[in-house]
């Protein structure tokens, strides 16, 4: 960002020169009357050899260079009187000039720095979307973690085999047979797999109602669709085991999403 435009310096350098010249011209209209009044002088020393002669004689001379110098003194006066009225219009004339630049230069400073605060404005939006972002990819990543934990908690089967919500939900050999009863603990406060899969629950619905938090954010299907495909298919296969209407209505929110973001990759 210039303070000084190429225009304006030209102007200055144009007003230095033209000063240089008017100040020219003054010494030849200062030093043309001192070489008349001198040229004079000689001239009037050669006819009248014996010098100024008496006091009439003196005053003689006196009009007589009066008479010669005034009409030259009198014309470089009006020379000198046009000289300056010119240099105070020039003057005035470039000052309007760099007034007018000035401003313009004025207006391209306000509106750069207009742009530079908008890109600063833009990017601290970025920086805090980006903060965002990643404020939730953490929490997804500490979500889903917990649910592991739980996933992979210890339950035991009717027949005090060792077992997890894991192999519930996906409907293993080792428990399979016992699903009705691990279905009935569930409803049974103080039951390990009351006490799990309550937990469990919770965590699930938090996963799938962050991934969609995710989805609105980063405003990226792509990014997305990993989260939201994940959360599915985990609460789908609890809602399998247990069925609950806030569970169902994430589903067909989930499904939606999903569905939608497909159709944008």
């Amino acid at each position: 960002m210039s303070t000084n435009p190429p225009e304006l310096n030209q102007i200055k350098e144009t007003n230095s020169s033209s000063t240089r010249t008017d100040e020219l011209k003054l010494r030849w209209f200062l030093i043309i009357p001192a070489l008349f009044a001198v040229f004079f002088l000689l001239l009037y020393l050669i006819n009248f050899n014996d010098g100024f002669g008496n006091q009439g004689d003196f005053g003689t001379f006196g009009d007589f260079l009066g008479g010669t110098l005034n009409p030259v003194l009198g014309f470089v006066t009006i020379v000198l009187l046009v000289l300056s009225l010119k240099k105070q219009s020039q003057e005035l004339a470039m000052s309007r000039e760099e007034l007018a630049l000035t401003r313009e230069e004025l207006a391209k400073t306000k509106e750069e720095t207009a742009l530079s605060r908008r890109a600063m404005e833009a990017q601290v939006k970025h920086l805090e979307h980006e903060a965002k972002i990643n404020e939730i990819n953490n929490v997804l990543k500490a979500q889903a973690e917990i649910i592991n934990n739980l996933l992979t908690t210890h339950l035991l089967n009717a027949d005090g085999q060792s077992t997890n919500f894991e192999q519930v939900l996906n409907c293993s050999p080792l428990t399979e047979k016992y699903i009705n009863s691990y279905q009935d603990g569930f409803q049974k406060p103080h039951n390990s797999v009351n006490i799990v899969g309550k937990a469990l629950e919770i965590q699930l619905i938090q996963l799938a109602t962050i991934s969609l938090a995710y989805e609105e954010i980063s405003n990226s299907s792509l990014y997305s669709l990993p989260y939201l495909t994940n959360a599915t298919t985990l609460l789908g296969k609890f809602h399998k085991f247990h069925n609950s209407a806030a569970i169902e209505g994430l589903l067909k929110t989930l499904h939606e999403r999903i569905s939608a973001g497909g159709k944008q990759i």
